[in-house]
């Protein structure tokens, strides 16, 4: 069991980061792996929140929206049975939420009938969060994408300048760049805080490899 267990954690900290550099089809790949590795395992509750919630993401970001929302709506099930116990889980609890986000950001009528999903997806994600406090300025900036689709821009506005703050005070550049990204994205065009944002978030992106990042940042109704 630990060594299955060692490799699924592995393979999935490997599909993290090709989700992070856009590389889908790897991704895909280390998930596929990793679900034939767990297949056989009934008790290992945090690897297959991780697995079903990046399950999720990649099959979004492949087109399969049926199979994104079977694979979210699997992490949900298994996040609601327990309380957040492990730190390396954040991504499961994260892909559930950017899932939902993402798919009403591309159909906003949506929105209405994912309510439900998306209130108990934040919910999971802020009590991770309140555990583990790496997963601060994740939650705030993911909120502040839900705020936007509700329209409480203003709302929106503040969390992802919470969200900034907390990732530059506990070092996280890969969140503090995808904070940089939503304020900027949203604020109207042609100004010089949407440009000051967006070239700050270029600027981190590209120094930490990961360019294609911003293409899996649910960045939802931006003003072009």
């Amino acid at each position: 069991v630990g060594d299955r267990q060692a490799q699924s954690r592995g393979l999935l900290g490997q599909a993290e980061a090709y989700l992070c550099y856009g590389q889908y089809d790897d991704a895909q790949n280390c998930v596929q792996q990793a679900r034939a590795t767990l297949s056989i395992q009934e008790k290992l509750d945090c690897e297959h929140i991780r697995l079903e919630g990046l399950s999720a993401l990649v099959s979004f970001f492949h087109g399969d929206i049926s199979s994104a929302l079977d694979y979210a709506s699997n992490a949900l099930a298994l996040i609601q049975q327990s309380p957040p116990i492990a730190l390396y889980v954040m991504e499961g609890y994260a892909s559930v939420l950017e899932v939902y986000l993402l798919l009403c950001q591309q159909q906003p009528e949506l929105i209405q009938s994912h309510q439900r999903d998306i209130r108990l997806a934040c919910k999971a994600m802020y009590q991770y969060a309140n555990a583990f406090g790496i997963g601060q300025p994740r939650i705030l900036r993911l909120e502040g994408c839900k705020a936007w689709l509700e329209g409480k821009h203003n709302r929106a506005m503040r969390l992802w300048g919470r969200s900034l703050s907390l990732a530059q005070q506990l070092a996280m550049p890969l969140e503090k760049g995808r904070s940089h990204y939503e304020i900027g994205i949203h604020l109207a065009v042609n100004t010089l805080q949407r440009q000051m944002h967006l070239e700050e978030a270029f600027r981190i992106f590209n120094a930490l490899g990961a360019p294609q990042d911003l293409w899996s940042t649910p960045s939802c109704n931006r003003i072009e």
